[in-house]
């Protein structure tokens, strides 16, 4: 999805300069109704046909900003895939392999597949049983999984984390006369880090290093003490408190998505902001390094209803991790409710001191990653009404630098209690 953030055209000048094919199967140009790149590819190997098929996130519109992806339409993969396979039969083809940009989680380690849950486990079970393999990512996770299709054949399904961390080693064998696959298995593989750099690759690292240490080294503000990740009793840390309230102070003015609370997830803030040597200064390489996704803020409309089934989301995980909120927003949970009660106080959630309503619509802001579901909280995906935004680290500098030095937020947003009946 970020490949649209500077929108079809510079995609389009990239492509032309890239050394390998773009493929956009569910990628339409609205003015010529055809893809915007090539839907897939066939690659022979030892005499046999294989087809690659490329798409990205159907989703895509709402993690850009709306510039990213004027004139385009961006349409469901698996019923991209599903079109595309009656012509790729013709073609001959022993294999179809779905490279595919949404993903999933999973518990176990990289080459388990515990728990798995996301959006991309709907959309295996809907592909019809030609496809081979699917490579995902996205949610930055690492996965080895063999999920249902629409005929319950499980399928190969694979992630290989981000930033190069990982390499998926996939064995596909075929047998050559019935032109028939008979085995699949991957391994995701950890990069070694030892030895030096290829000269090639040393230069082009260290030009960029000169180029980031630029933009890196910019004051964008200053703060009072140190913000952490260190998690109270009720799940809120200093530092979640600062970024969520940096997100809906990106969001709220009716131009950027009119939001009214913002929630951040614990996961993707990545260091302590520390005040230190510096005497708290901050630089955008500080910044950078607690958000160094360069994920897209999202503001999306959401029902009372839908934000109570939202805070309810961390207790299907095993280790809950309650998201972060932004300041006017708070509400009580119980860490062990009673046999089928929820954790989250009823009536207990209020913005700016006043209780949700079931039934109102709220603007909620959050990242472009649990936008589309990610770490679990899927609720996220059905709220409406779409805005992209800023890049979250660029929120959370021009927070620093229109708030003086910054202090903790010490106030408690979130409260665990024992009762909900000793509110």
């Amino acid at each position: 999805n970020h490949e649209f953030d500077k929108g079809p055209a510079e995609l389009l000048r990239q492509s032309r300069r890239a050394r390998f094919r773009f493929l956009a199967a569910n990628v339409i140009d609205k003015a010529t109704l055809r893809p915007l790149f090539p839907a897939y590819a066939l690659r022979t190997f030892a005499g046999q046909r294989i087809a690659v098929i490329g798409m990205t996130l159907a989703a895509t519109p709402s993690l850009v900003t709306p510039s990213g992806v004027a004139g385009l339409e961006f349409r469901d993969e698996a019923d991209t895939v599903n079109a595309l396979l009656p012509e790729i039969r013709r073609r001959k083809a022993a294999a179809v392999v779905l490279l595919i940009h949404q993903g999933g989680e999973a518990e176990g380690g990289a080459n388990a597949c515990g728990n798995f849950m996301g959006p991309l486990a709907d959309i295996v079970k809907r592909l019809a049983d030609d496809v081979t393999l699917v490579v995902s990512g996205h949610t930055h996770r690492a996965y080895v999984c063999e999920l249902p299709n629409s005929v319950g054949r499980p399928v190969l399904v694979t992630s290989a984390a981000a930033y190069g961390r990982i390499v998926t080693r996939i064995d596909l064998t075929i047998e050559t006369t019935a032109r028939k696959v008979i085995g699949v298995r991957a391994e995701n593989l950890l990069v070694s880090r030892t030895g030096e750099a290829a000269p090639e690759i040393a230069r082009l690292t260290s030009a960029y290093n000169a180029r980031a240490a630029k933009t890196g080294s910019r004051v964008v503000g200053t703060i009072a003490a140190d913000f952490t990740r260190v998690l109270s009793a009720s799940g809120e840390s200093s530092l979640g408190r600062l970024v969520a309230d940096a997100q809906l102070a990106a969001t709220r003015a009716a131009g950027k998505g009119g939001a009214v609370v913002a929630f951040m997830n614990g996961s993707g803030i990545r260091t302590d902001l520390l005040y230190g040597s510096s005497g708290g200064v901050v630089t955008y390489a500080d910044a950078f390094a607690v958000q160094p996704f360069g994920n897209n803020l999202v503001v999306k409309t959401m029902t009372g209803e839908q934000i109570y089934a939202l805070l309810e989301e961390p207790w299907k995980s095993a280790r809950p991790r309650l998201l972060q909120v932004s300041a006017g927003f708070s509400y009580m949970y119980r860490a062990s409710p009673a046999r089928g009660e929820v954790h989250v106080c009823p009536g207990s959630a209020t913005l700016g001191g006043v209780p949700l309503e079931q039934d109102a619509r709220y603007r909620v802001a959050m990242n472009s990653f649990l936008a589309s579901g990610g770490d679990g909280f899927s609720e996220f995906a059905r709220g409406t009404d779409a805005l992209g935004g800023d890049i979250d680290v660029d929120a959370l500098a021009s927070y620093l630098g229109a708030h003086g030095a910054v202090a903790p937020d010490t106030r408690e947003r979130i409260l665990q209690v024992a009762s909900c009946d000793a509110r």
